[in-house]
């Protein structure tokens, strides 16, 4: 019932389901209420009227019955029996109890005692018999059902006038603002069109609208401004995302500088003793020549230059090969860094590179770094990421693991993860990321060393370089003074970045 009631769709229709039942009881408790009271009226006319005609009859009907003229009794009591009203006449006779009915005798046992009107026959002051009307109500419930039929037909009449009239009413008054509202209101959701309402009226359907059209106004008035500041806002993020590929393209260039002026730092050690030892054997030689040409060489003099040449010769080959180690693992990773191709490399043996280049930065600080894994464990992926990964996670420690500057011990630990993915843990035994700062790690610009050299790109580069180069995911757990470690997790062959 209830969810008929509100699958009704139009708001007169259930005014009329409400309205429709109350007037209609009303209607038939007043046309009841005219029937009962009618008939009783009417059957106390009747009574009156019947009892005014036994009245009437009653000399004329005592003569006849003391005269025992059964002829002039019959023709009497059809007289009376000729009133519409009456279904049976009788007369009787107390002294010889002899009854005379009309138009049977039967008649007087088929209606009941209260149809009935009984006069009293006197002849000279003495009661001789009684004149009995037996009456029915048939005639006066016809007409009233007749009259109330027609009355009934007049009320349903005016109850629909009413009930239109009342329609017309609230179409005029309720219905067709309320149906300019919905329209309005369907219209302000879908967008289309913001007209407010036009209906001006003092009434309480008028204020709510005129409420309605203010709130429009002031609805129209702040998506405007929502959507000036949404275009500002979009173009400060055009800005930001600018700015932002800037400072990524730069911090990555520093990276590369740190690799650069770090490796030209190492290799200047063993470039220096070639130098120095080359520079010595070429000394020698000079010497031994000289007494060559004055034949002046002596056994002595051989043997000392071969000593010193074989030892000179091996430092330079040492410090050459060396400096060659070097400058192929320079040149490898710096190449992954700019390059940002795709190849098969083993996993390992790339971290023990990244950590080689990284040599260095790590001395001066003191730091220890190991690296762990399977061999053989090939990736075919983008390198120059994974070297960038390396670096930001070793640069993040050196800046905010060891405040004290104490030297800190650094493991890297590559491992399958089945068939189809690697694991990579970064971890060191710092001073740990506070609890309310690891949510936020992530974060682009976000530093607790602002002014002592930090970007707060570092692992936001990171973050994006897993998740979007090597199509991985990145976990941290850290806690005060324990450290922090870092989880990578991605695929050996991920897709490559330009299917995107």
């Amino acid at each position: 019932m209830i969810r008929t009631w509100r699958s009704l769709r139009h708001l007169w229709v259930k005014f009329v389901v409400i309205l429709l039942p109350f007037v209609l009881a009303l209607a038939l408790t007043l046309a009841g209420a005219f029937y009962q009271a009618r008939q009783e009226e009417l059957s106390r006319k009747l009574v009156g009227d019947l009892e005014v005609l036994a009245h009437n009859h009653t000399p004329a009907m005592a003569e006849i019955v003391w005269m025992v003229d059964l002829e002039n009794i019959h023709r009497l009591l059809k007289v009376l029996l000729s009133s519409r009203h009456l279904t049976c006449v009788e007369a009787s006779d107390t002294v010889s109890g002899r009854h005379v009915s009309e138009p049977t005798p039967d008649c007087m046992l088929e209606y009941p005692p209260d149809r009935r009107i009984e006069q009293p026959l006197h002849i000279q002051g003495q009661q001789i018999g009684a004149l009995t009307l037996v009456y029915t109500t048939r005639h006066i419930e016809e007409e009233l059902r007749d009259t109330l039929l027609a009355e009934l037909t007049l009320i349903a009449v005016v109850i629909a006038g009413m009930i239109a009239a009342v329609l017309i009413a609230f179409q005029l008054t309720i219905t067709r603002p309320l149906a300019s509202l919905v329209e309005s209101m369907g219209r302000v959701t879908a967008g289309s069109s913001r007209r407010p309402v036009d209906w001006r009226s003092n009434d309480e359907l008028g204020r709510m609208i005129t409420a309605y059209n203010q709130m429009v106004e002031q609805l129209i008035s702040r998506t405007e401004a929502l959507q000036a500041a949404k275009e500002q806002t979009e173009r400060a993020f055009d800005d930001l995302k600018v700015a932002q590929g800037s400072l990524v393209q730069a911090e990555k260039m520093a990276s590369l500088g740190r690799l650069v002026a770090g490796v030209a730092h190492e290799i200047n050690t063993p470039v220096g003793i070639t130098i120095t030892a080359a520079s010595l054997l070429d000394e020698r030689t000079k010497q031994i020549a000289t007494l060559f040409e004055a034949g002046q060489v002596r056994r002595a003099d051989l043997a000392t230059y071969l000593e010193t040449a074989r030892e000179t010769s091996a430092l330079v080959f040492a410090n050459g090969q060396r400096a060659a180690e070097l400058i192929q693992s320079f040149k490898q990773v710096a190449v992954d860094q700019t390059s940002e191709k795709r190849r098969l490399f083993d996993l390992r043996r790339y971290a023990e590179d990244v950590v080689h280049s990284l040599t260095p930065t790590l001395r001066k600080a003191g730091h220890r770094v190991t690296v762990s894994g399977p061999e053989g464990l090939v990736v075919d992926g983008y390198p120059g990421a994974l070297s960038q990964v390396l670096t930001n996670f070793v640069v993040n420690s050196t800046l905010h693991a060891y405040p004290d500057g104490r030297a800190g011990q650094l493991h890297i630990a590559a491992a399958p993860l089945g068939s189809e993915m690697v694991e990579l843990r970064y971890s060191d035994d710092g001073c740990g990321i506070p609890p309310k700062d690891l949510s936020k790690i992530f974060d682009p610009f976000f530093t607790t060393k602002r002014n002592e050299g930090g970007s707060g790109l570092g692992l936001h580069i990171v973050f994006n370089i897993v998740v979007q180069m090597l199509r991985g995911t990145i976990q941290v757990d850290s806690h005060p003074a324990k450290g922090t470690t870092f989880i990578v997790r991605f695929p050996i062959s991920p897709p490559d970045v330009e299917a995107d």
